[in-house]
């Protein structure tokens, strides 16, 4: 469909979602910073692909804020003092690795979640309705000040209720191109394999 992010185009949303399931799973554990920074890059350029939205100067905001409420608790070696506050490596480093793994998880989340998401049976209905609210809401640009905000978060909440209680010609329409669709589980296959290769790497150095 011309118009159409071009991960709709690729991949229908259940594949989707679950390759987002397993970049999440491979970010939270990953052993090292790099591959974490590595991800979060990957992360953001996939929402790109997916026609989402990535605000950068809130990504930095709360990255500086996590990092910062990390140097409270100084722990390690000492690499700068002002005074009574003092940066110290492992805080320092540690609250880098929380500000990535954060923001990484919300980018995948952005990405991979999309409003069209159905899932078998009773509970996998019960947890795509949950998806594709937070999917549209996450997708949802609120502008700040009174009646503005109130009507944007209207107007997201009348968008969950109307794709919660459509059907799912989303979906087949995603589906519809078989050759696409292929092209895009590759894709994504190797993405999630190139996310695991770190751990992998980690446990033959044991």
């Amino acid at each position: 469909m011309p118009g159409e992010p071009l991960l709709d185009r690729l991949l229908p949303p259940a594949r989707l979602a679950f390759a987002g399931a397993a970049l999440s799973v491979a970010l939270v554990f990953e052993p090292w910073l790099w591959a974490r920074i590595a991800m979060l890059a990957a992360a953001a350029l996939l929402c790109a692909l997916g026609g989402r939205r990535v605000s950068f100067i809130r990504a930095v905001l709360v990255t500086a804020g996590i990092v910062a409420a990390n140097l409270l608790v100084p722990v390690g070696k000492v690499l700068v003092s002002w005074g009574p506050f003092v940066v110290t490596e492992t805080a320092l480093f540690g609250g880098i690795e929380k500000a990535v793994t954060f923001e990484g998880l919300m980018f995948i989340s952005k990405a991979t979640i999309r409003p069209g998401l159905r899932l078998p049976g009773k509970f996998g209905s019960i947890v795509s309705r949950a998806f594709r609210a937070y999917g549209t809401l996450a997708s949802t640009r609120l502008e700040p000040g009174g009646k503005g905000l109130i009507a944007d978060l209207d107007a997201a909440l009348l968008r969950v209720y109307t794709e919660n209680e459509g059907g799912d010609s989303g979906d087949a329409a995603s589906a519809g191109n078989r050759s696409a669709g292929i092209v895009g589980t590759l894709i994504l296959a190797a993405l999630c394999t190139l996310a695991y290769v770190p751990h992998i790497a980690a446990l033959i150095r044991r």
